[in-house]
């Protein structure tokens, strides 16, 4: 496995609320979604696997190697996006791009940073600041961000919101590239998404995760049935 957590718990006493203990496999070569009701844990259990946060219990293995937040040879390996981001508000999209290429210590910036200009539509506002920028534009420049390496895991916490339709489909193809070779987690709401792309689905309830049975041989419509049994098991569903 590339990817293990094994009885990995996060307690906050304050609120009551505990995550865990879980435990979860990936292989690479895989897109796995993490669904579940706003408040669940998804996003807490992401800035753990990325080093963000520091678990109570339990081990974090990513390519062999434990995670931790002094983790950062091992970071440079993932890309995150999170689902509430925060970019400077006062930079550019391209010298912040700049800055990531000469952190990663990339030969041919130039090319690097016009390539993923280019493929996240970003080129005509690439010398704005950021907070002259849209919702949508500035989600596009954290995609850029997290993807510039080429990690080889992606995790990516709420990627559509704020996108329109064409972007979304350039988010879409990356994501289908991605599954032949590497590894991606997507947290979303939006339940065709995870029916489209994902041959595995994981939904996050009150901390502890519980995978769908029958994913790999469900067709896109089943896996839909499959997810709203999740929410609305049958004896809840209203009648029509």
């Amino acid at each position: 496995m590339t990817l293990r957590l094994e009885q990995v718990l996060k307690q906050f006493p304050q609120s009551g609320f505990t995550l865990g203990p879980l435990d979860l496999e990936l292989k690479t070569a895989s897109c796995l979604a993490l669904f579940g009701k706003n408040g669940a844990g998804k996003t807490t259990l992401f800035q753990i696997m990325t080093g963000h946060m520091a678990a109570d219990g339990g081990v974090i293995e990513i390519f062999g190697q434990r995670m931790n937040p002094s983790s950062f040879e091992l970071k440079k390996r993932i890309g995150y996006l999170p689902q509430h981001l925060e970019l400077p508000r006062w930079v550019s999209a391209y010298d912040l791009l700049t800055y990531a290429m000469k952190l990663y210590q990339f030969d041919n910036i130039d090319a690097r940073r016009k390539a993923v200009l280019e493929r996240w539509d970003a080129g005509y506002y690439a010398n704005k600041p950021l907070g002259a920028c849209s919702y949508g534009m500035q989600k596009r420049v954290g995609l850029a961000l997290a993807t510039l390496h080429d990690p080889e895991l992606l995790i990516l916490d709420e990627p559509f919101s704020g996108l329109d339709l064409f972007h979304i489909r350039t988010l879409e193809d990356l994501i289908a590239e991605r599954t032949a070779s590497q590894m991606t987690i997507v947290s979303t709401h939006v339940a065709s998404h995870v029916a489209k792309l994902c041959d595995r689905a994981i939904i996050v309830t009150q901390g502890r995760l519980e995978e769908i049975g029958a994913w790999n041989s469900a067709g896109f419509m089943e896996r839909l049935d499959l997810m709203e049994e999740q929410f609305f098991p049958k004896q809840q569903r209203k009648s029509p």
